[in-house]
This record gives C-alpha cells, sequence and structure tokens, in this order.
C-alpha cells in the first residue's frame, strides 16, 4: 500500500515520497522485502542527492539491524510453495535466514511425571467462616426485609430474631 501511495506522491512531487518511504522502511525487512527497498533505491537514484541516498542506506542497515534481532519465526521463513516444512529444513531456512540457531527450537520429548494427588494435607483442615453482611450495605434493602419478615410472622419472625433465619451467601446461592 505504501508503494502505491509513494507512487502516487512522485507524481505530484518527491518531497511527501520520500517520507512515505522513510516511514514504510520500519515495517520492511530487508531480507524479505527486497521489491520495497529496491523501489526506494531507483527513487533516490532518479529524484535525490548523496545526502538523501546515504540516509536511506542508513535507514535500511538500521531496520535490517532491527529484525536481525528479533528471534521469532516469520511465516515466510517456514512456508514454501504452500508446504509445511519440517523442523530439520524449517532450522536450515532460518540459518539462512541470519537467525541464530536457539535452544527453543529443539523440541523436548521428554513427559512430564504429575502427581495424582495434592501435595499439601492441609486441604481438609482448611474451615471457611461465614459473617453476614451488613445492614448497611443494603440501605433501604434490609429494611425492607425485616418489614417483610414482620409482615410474614409466626415462626419465621422469631427465628429472624435468633438469627436462625439468616442464610450464608452460599445458602442464597443454592437457593
Amino acid at each position: 500500500m505504501c508503494l502505491k501511495y509513494a507512487e502516487l506522491e512522485k507524481s505530484l512531487g518527491e518531497d511527501r515520497a520520500r517520507g512515505i518511504y522513510v516511514f514504510a522502511s520500519q515495517f520492511a525487512d530487508p531480507r524479505s522485502d527486497a521489491d520495497f527497498w529496491n523501489e526506494w533505491h531507483e527513487f533516490e537514484v532518479q529524484h535525490g542527492n548523496e545526502d538523501t541516498f546515504r540516509e536511506m542506506l542508513r535507514i535500511k542497515r538500521s531496520v535490517s539491524a532491527s529484525y536481525s534481532q528479533t528471534h521469532f519465526i516469520l511465516p515466510e521463513y517456514l512456508m514454501q510453495k504452500d508446504q509445511r516444512l519440517n523442523i530439520d529444513e524449517a532450522k536450515d531456512k532460518l540459518k539462512q535466514a541470519g537467525v541464530p540457531e536457539d535452544e527453543m527450537v529443539n523440541a523436548n520429548q521428554e513427559d512430564i511425571e504429575l502427581p495424582e494427588e495434592s501435595d499439601s494435607e492441609d486441604d481438609e483442615k482448611v474451615e471457611i467462616t461465614q459473617k453476614d453482611v451488613p445492614t448497611a450495605v443494603f440501605g433501604g434493602l434490609a429494611r425492607k426485609r425485616e418489614e417483610t419478615e414482620k409482615a410474614e410472622g409466626g415462626d419465621d419472625a422469631a427465628a429472624a430474631k435468633d438469627g436462625a433465619g439468616h442464610l450464608g451467601a452460599l445458602e442464597r446461592i443454592k437457593s
């Protein structure tokens, strides 16, 4: 897209086209996007001077160095004619691209054995205490509940006064 936009700007004036090339250069790896760098090279030969050409070369070296410090596997290095490469071929492609061999590329074939039971014996001894939520949290809703309980009357109201009628959070969720 940037190449097409730079081509449009070239037809209108070279200064903006150069700015587009400078901006787009951060996204173009010189090892894989040779078309972009060749087109910028031709632009500088036709429209630039010695300083702008040197600036283009400096940016190219800078971008190349930043991409060589990135150690991730790019799809264009792993795909060849719509076929997946095996691990050895992928390593060879990465070596050709200048990526140093990393221990992480090698597959670890060891099985990991996990214990079936928990190592902690304290799991069974844990006691969870429940506390009533203060009525101030609910504001007017708490008063409305008390009025409803009084209106129902009978055993429920007596149980509510004793605290036996209050349900904990777990019981409220279950119900």
